[in-house]
């Protein structure tokens, strides 16, 4: 009989993490939450190229390295994200590691999505499931050699990268760690905010105080009343 008992309660209460973890993707909430969470993400702003389809890539995105191509994300088969696996879709986001097993470069701010929960992160699969599927095929990397050797991104994690969820701090408020939930994970407010080493890894002794990229300001968002717009003889062209 006791064993009958523990049973019915596994089966009753072990496996509601199990469903929390997994959201009904076909749920007007999950897909609603997901929608929120990819402009949370920013993810239109790379993904959808100037005068294209939502989601479908081809925006060229400038890095001291060279130009990269945003992937067509939308839920085409064949040259979008249609035929992934959630789990895939989770490794690429949280972890930079491509539907393949390939190496994505941090322009795709998995260094911060790490943070966000595997709910979050297929809340936002559920809504891209919902846009229109666009067939549009899109080569990423137009790197020069040697940067478009992606098996060198295992140093740079390595040395820049460290994945783990977004842990709450109990000695603040649920307001609190809602926004640092959202600043260090999906908005990656620090991916143009801080300032950059010569690797591209974030130099995290000035977090958000502010950077220069490619001819790009990003400001300091501290609490620092003293605003600095620029350093050296760089000509500011454009603001973020």
């Amino acid at each position: 009989m006791r064993r009958i008992i523990l049973i019915c309660a596994l089966v009753l209460f072990g496996t509601t993490p199990l469903r929390a973890q997994y959201p009904d993707k076909q749920a007007f909430q999950t897909v609603e939450h997901g929608r929120y969470m990819a402009w949370a993400a920013d993810c239109s702003a790379c993904h959808t190229a100037p005068g294209g389809k939502p989601f479908a890539g081809g925006d060229a995105l400038e890095t001291p390295f060279g130009t990269l191509l945003a992937p067509n994300i939308t839920p085409d088969q064949q040259t979008g994200i249609g035929g992934w696996t959630d789990d895939q879709f989770v490794n690429a986001v949280r972890n930079g590691i491509g539907r393949r097993g390939d190496h994505l470069y941090p322009a795709m701010p998995y260094t911060y999505y790490a943070k966000m929960t595997r709910q979050d992160v297929i809340a936002i699969r559920a809504f891209l499931d919902t846009v229109q599927p666009v067939h549009n095929e899109v080569h990423s990397n137009q790197l020069p050699f040697p940067f478009n050797q992606r098996e060198a991104m295992i140093g740079w994690n390595a040395l820049y990268f460290k994945p783990g969820e977004f842990k709450s701090d109990p000695t603040k408020s649920a307001e609190w760690n809602r926004g640092a939930y959202l600043v260090e994970g999906a908005e990656h407010c620090g991916l143009c905010h801080t300032p950059k080493n010569a690797m591209g890894g974030d130099e995290n002794s000035r977090y958000v105080q502010g950077s220069i990229l490619q001819n790009w300001y990003a400001p300091d968002l501290t609490d620092n009343a003293r605003v600095v717009l620029a350093t050296g003889p760089s000509t500011i062209s454009h603001f973020i």
